[in-house]
């Protein structure tokens, strides 16, 4: 499991530095990852972060799944 400190939300000044991407993106790095598995909400915030977060995962070739909602 990997906790981000919030979500992204540029307008209000948090960047992935302020929610913890850094510290997921030297996880990512070290482990042998298969999948992440996104939990986000469904808001333009939410939405933003699993984006940037799936972008990061493709950069590694780790397969990205979003839990579903509604």
């Amino acid at each position: 499991y990997f906790l981000l400190a919030g979500h992204l939300s540029p307008i209000d000044g948090i960047g992935p530095k302020e929610v913890g991407m850094d510290a997921l993106q030297n996880l990512l790095e070290q482990k042998t990852i298969q999948e992440v598995v996104l939990a986000t909400s469904p808001t333009v915030e939410g939405e933003a972060t699993a984006h940037y977060i799936a972008q990061l995962c493709k950069h590694f070739a780790i397969k990205t799944t979003r839990i579903a909602y509604g």
